[in-house]
């Protein structure tokens, strides 16, 4: 039994199925903590046939028992609303993904835990158990268990077992109840919100921009810096991109007129601009050299991102240095631990490979490095274009 209600979508499907009043019991019970928790997912598994367990245990047969299957657990798993309605828009696949593999997971649990409850001899040798908890525990790194927690980022989580007694004995770990809060976010308000938050404060963001997923922090702040540069294993000689639009980009680095018919008729599109830089911009940032390169965003995230964020940020491909390019948000997630939040979606990287690059502080302006931009398509804006592709970027 695997539920995964918490939107209208959901509610239409319940309407067109009949659940079991056991079923019906345990969704309700679960949506409510959920919703008391202020959680993001919660769960309850434990075994669909109680009726044939006590009879195996009363009979002594603990090897038939041993012998059940996963399916012969069930999963109830329920997403809080605003989770299930804002992932439903963008990433109804990621979502699935992650309550079936909670599921899953939970029900091997269930599979598991079992024989640590019953004689040893009883246990065939080969099969392979885990004694069961019995306190009630909290988890500060529970996105190391298994795919469900990865694909989610679960790092907290709190756990309460509940145990079954029957005719004296107590059968530890037959059922339990888990609820956790993710790092990860969808791409509605919510998650912007928690962005510019983290982004606010010095911390360090994984957002979709308009070409990869990248890293974004805030770029006179040098502790944040220096933790990109860690977390991409990249030289420090090569200075990273400065997100801004059209609004702040005159506050951080000097125009000329090759730059502003480029911002005018090229941005939002994927275009890195280098430019002198203003005081605004460190000079530690840029490694000592007078210029940094500049770009700005399409998509609704980083574009709020940047107008919202007082701060001059960064923005980097999510990859290690020399890598290629994460595009898809289960390949990005092997860097949630080192970053303080991510937003989850798919759908907004339209170029799936990093920005064009023009030096505009020469004549012609050189196109430095040829990605998500043409050639032919920057011409037609400065028919002076030459591509230079030795260039230094920025």
């Amino acid at each position: 039994m695997d539920l995964a209600f918490g939107c209208a979508k959901s509610a239409r499907y319940r309407r067109r199925r009949r659940f079991r009043p056991l079923e019906e019991l345990v969704y309700a019970i679960v949506r409510t903590a959920v919703l008391d928790l202020d959680s993001d997912i919660g769960m309850s598994r434990s075994m669909r046939d109680y009726a044939a367990f006590v009879r195996a245990v009363r009979e002594g047969r603990f090897r038939d028992l041993c012998a059940l299957k996963q399916a012969d657990y069930f999963c109830c798993v329920v997403p809080s609303p605003n989770m299930a309605c804002a992932m439903m828009q963008d990433r109804s696949e990621t979502l699935a993904g992650v309550l079936k593999a909670i599921a899953m997971r939970m029900q091997y649990n269930s599979w598991h835990y079992l024989p640590g409850n019953f004689p040893a001899e009883t246990v065939p040798p080969d099969r392979h158990f885990y004694f069961p908890p019995e306190m009630p525990d909290t988890a500060e790194w529970s996105d190391q268990h298994h795919k469900g927690h990865i694909l989610a980022s679960v790092r907290y989580s709190i756990r309460s077992p509940h145990h079954v007694s029957l005719d004296g004995g107590k059968f530890l770990m037959c059922s339990d109840t888990l609820f956790y809060h993710p790092k990860v976010y969808a791409s509605d308000e919510r998650g912007i919100a928690k962005a510019v938050e983290v982004l606010s404060a010095g911390g360090v963001a994984i957002l979709p921009a308009d070409t990869v997923y990248g890293f974004f922090a805030s770029a006179v702040r040098r502790e944040s810096v220096e933790r990109v540069y860690s977390i991409k294993r990249r030289e420090k000689r090569k200075p990273f991109v400065i997100y801004t639009n059209r609004e702040k980009v005159s506050g951080v680095v000097e125009l000329n007129e090759t730059a502003e018919r480029l911002i005018e008729r090229v941005w939002p599109k994927a275009l890195s601009l280098i430019l002198p830089k203003k005081p605004a911009v460190p000079d530690w940032f840029t490694n000592g050299q007078p210029t940094v390169a500049v770009m700005t965003a399409q998509n609704r995230v980083v574009a709020r991102v940047i107008a919202e964020v007082d701060e001059p940020i960064l923005g980097t491909t999510c990859n290690l240095s020399g890598e290629p390019e994460l595009k898809k948000a289960e390949e990005v997630f092997r860097f949630i631990d080192d970053v303080d939040m991510m937003i989850a979606d798919d759908a907004i990287p339209v170029y799936n490979r990093p920005s064009t690059m023009i030096d505009c502080t020469v004549w012609p302006p050189k196109i430095a490095r040829l990605s998500s931009l043409s050639y032919e398509e920057l011409k037609e804006v400065v028919p002076e274009l030459e591509i230079d592709l030795g260039r230094r970027l920025a």
